[in-house]
């Protein structure tokens, strides 16, 4: 914010002395032969800040564009290590916890995985219900994973280039919680207020989890096509 005003201010000072330097050639030289030399210096010396102004005004667009694509390029790559790494492994294991996964495995199997798809889908995941239950039988397997992996989890909240990936961001930080809670806890003596707490964090997760590996397959389609081929082959909703 403070550079888009900095170059706001620049760009009006050029702009104010370029009118300046065109008044003064106008009032004081035009028309007089003796001058015409320095009256046509003048006249390019006066769009010269207007010049100035235009050609820095696109290259910093053009930079701030390269970086935001490189930056993006990053963040995605990250994400993909997440999803190969251990974030397949937690869907399965959260959905091993959800009641009606087979009718969430169905609806996300008949959804178009397609990047044009993409913001009628986010909308449809949004709207998908989910019954968690978190019984030692089906939460067993999801602390093994996250207890094993909890420093791999802790290195990717470290990383500077998810910063300005909010959603993600959030769902690490999602997931992080459950892995906290369920290592601190017995998962053999829960009450009926641990198991709740439980199956609301478990929710949050997989419900940003769900969200994040759409999106993911959805990069891949647009910049990865054979290895989008391969994620929804691996896809934990089969």
């Amino acid at each position: 914010m403070k550079n888009k005003t900095r170059n706001i201010i620049y760009i009006t000072l050029l702009l104010l002395l370029s009118i300046i330097v065109y008044g003064l050639q106008l009032y004081l030289f035009f028309g007089n032969p003796y001058y015409s030399t320095l009256f046509y210096f003048l006249q390019d010396l006066a769009f010269l800040p207007v010049e100035v102004a235009m050609v820095t005004f696109i290259f910093q667009r053009f930079l701030h564009k390269q970086e935001v694509e490189k930056q993006t390029k990053k963040t995605n790559v990250i994400i993909s290590t997440f999803f190969v790494e251990i974030g397949l492994e937690i869907i399965t294991a959260i959905s091993d916890c959800n009641i009606n996964r087979d009718k969430i495995k169905e609806q996300i199997t008949d959804m178009e995985l397609s990047y044009k798809k993409e913001r009628s889908l986010r909308k449809d995941l949004q709207c998908l219900k989910f019954q968690m239950e978190a019984s030692p039988d089906k939460i067993s397997r999801l602390k093994g994973i996250l207890v094993k992996k909890k420093h791999f989890l802790v290195r990717m909240l470290e990383n500077d280039h998810l910063l300005e990936h909010d959603s993600f961001t959030d769902t690490l930080w999602a997931v992080f919680h459950v892995a906290d809670e369920l290592q601190m806890r017995n998962i053999d003596d829960l009450s009926d207020e641990d198991i709740a707490h439980l199956c609301t964090d478990l929710n949050r997760a997989y419900r940003g989890l769900v969200v994040e590996w759409v999106l993911y397959v959805h990069h891949l389609e647009e910049e990865y096509p054979y290895l989008h081929k391969t994620a929804i082959k691996r896809s934990p909703f089969h």
